[in-house]
């Protein structure tokens, strides 16, 4: 059994690359601290798309938006468009995002 830290900026280059979409929906996990930010660190080690919240967030907004979301990426739409009909329904404040926006994932 492996024991200690797990970092994701320690991981090779493009050992995300399978993850299509990877989202962050812990308070602030989408600001930078000390040079370091998640999302960035995840589209560089190859996630296609990631996306994480800069300030505080609650779980019954954050449950209603990824509803929202999914439903919407199911219909067939893009990723922007899902997030753009979450946001006008929800408001999680600003959320920093990176990658592939215009995939769709159904």
């Amino acid at each position: 059994m492996t024991t200690g830290n797990y970092f994701i900026s320690s991981q090779n280059t493009n050992s995300l690359a399978d993850s299509r979409m990877i989202l962050l929906f812990g308070c602030r996990t989408g600001l930078s601290a000390s040079g370091y930010n998640m999302v960035d660190t995840i589209f560089a080690k190859g996630g296609h798309f990631a996306l994480a919240p800069k300030n505080v967030v609650y779980a019954n907004s954050v449950n209603r938006w990824i509803k929202l979301f999914s439903n919407r990426l199911n219909q067939g739409y893009s990723v922007k468009d899902s997030m753009n009909y979450a946001n006008s329904r929800v408001n999680l404040g600003t959320l920093y995002y990176k990658g592939d926006v215009y995939q769709k994932i159904h």
